[in-house]
């Protein structure tokens, strides 16, 4: 490398979701229609190959029978937005693998939805390292529910770049970035916005980073 290089790596990173349980299901049909568009695009534009597009979903708050209800209209919305996307063979086989390797290594313990569909879905009951090392994306999401947004914070690690997070205030939010652990998430954005590229990136400012400023001192009085 020259002198005056710089150099930034983008490593592989790890996206996910927290949907608000009672938000979704106060949902009319053309607002949860308009929420499952938006995160169709989030997950499946680059078949999930991108690093800001969800791998998983954590629903927070509710009952286990409010859960249930807000994950059956949602998933029936997602698989309707999700009808416009491709769904070639190659990624219907790379997901189901996905889904089983998972369950053979504790990721997901239950698979609630036929192996044809798109997208593919399993739920946890804790996201795990190996979980974020095998998920290789092609439509496959794994699920989690926790009673409150702040457990969250002990969930992520910093492999996790991208929060897409929905029905939350931003009090919230911020409550929730003051317990994160280390270097985890370094983006939270609204439902749509996963895949927006902006100038702080990865946590690094890159106009900041990429370019060159001279710096001068005020004269010295003798």
């Amino acid at each position: 490398m020259k002198a005056t290089a710089v150099e930034l790596a983008f490593a592989d990173r790890y996206s996910l979701a927290a949907l608000k349980t009672s938000e979704v299901l106060a949902l009319s049909i053309d607002q949860l229609k308009r929420l499952a568009e938006r995160l169709a695009n989030d997950i499946l534009l680059f078949n999930q190959q991108a690093c800001s597009s969800p791998r998983s979903i954590f629903w927070i708050g509710g009952t286990e029978d409010e859960i249930c209800s807000a994950r059956a209209r949602f998933w029936q919305a997602l698989e309707d937005a999700a009808s416009r996307f491709p769904n070639p063979p190659h990624a219907v086989i790379a997901r189901i693998t996905d889904a089983f390797l998972l369950a053979a290594s504790g990721g997901v313990s239950d698979i609630y939805c036929r192996l044809n569909s798109f997208p593919l879905r399993g739920f946890g009951n804790r996201i795990t390292d190996p979980e974020r090392r095998l998920h290789g994306g092609n439509g496959f999401l794994t699920e989690y529910s926790l009673d409150h947004l702040a457990q969250l914070a002990s969930r992520l690690c910093a492999r996790d770049q991208t929060l897409v997070a929905f029905g939350f205030m931003s009090e919230e939010l911020v409550a929730l970035t003051r317990q994160l652990p280390g270097r985890a998430v370094d983006r939270i954005v609204g439902p749509g916005e996963a895949l927006n590229f902006d100038p702080v990136w990865d946590g690094m400012d890159l106009f900041a980073v990429l370019t060159r400023e001279i710096r001068i001192n005020k004269p010295v009085q003798l």
